[in-house]
C-alpha cells in the first residue's frame, strides 16, 4: 500500500538517515527538531483527535525505517528509544 508522506514526514526521515551509525535517539528529539525548525508548518499541519498531527509524521518516519521497512532503526529497550543501524 502506498502511503502518502507529508513534508514534515520526509523532513523527519531526511533527518534520520543523516545521524551517524549508533546515535539513539527519542520521539520527543524528533518533536522538537520539528517544532524549532518548522513552526509554521506543524501549527498548518493542525491537531487530530487526541494529537497534533506533526507527531504523527514524526512517529510514521521512523516506522519506515524499523526492520518491517528498510531496517535503519531498531528498538532500545527503552520505550520510545531507538537506535540508528
Amino acid at each position: 500500500m502506498l502511503r502518502k508522506k507529508t513534508q514534515l514526514r520526509e523532513t523527519v526521515c531526511e533527518l534520520i538517515e543523516s545521524f551517524p551509525r549508533g546515535k539513539k535517539f527519542a520521539y520527543g528529539d524528533l518533536y522538537r527538531y520539528l517544532e524549532q525548525n518548522y513552526p509554521k508548518e506543524c501549527s498548518e499541519r493542525g491537531d487530530a483527535a487526541k494529537e497534533p498531527r506533526y507527531r504523527h509524521d514524526a512517529r510514521a518516519a521512523v516506522w519506515d525505517f524499523m526492520p518491517s521497512g528498510l531496517g535503519l532503526i531498531r528498538r532500545t529497550g527503552i520505550r520510545g528509544e531507538r537506535e540508528r543501524l
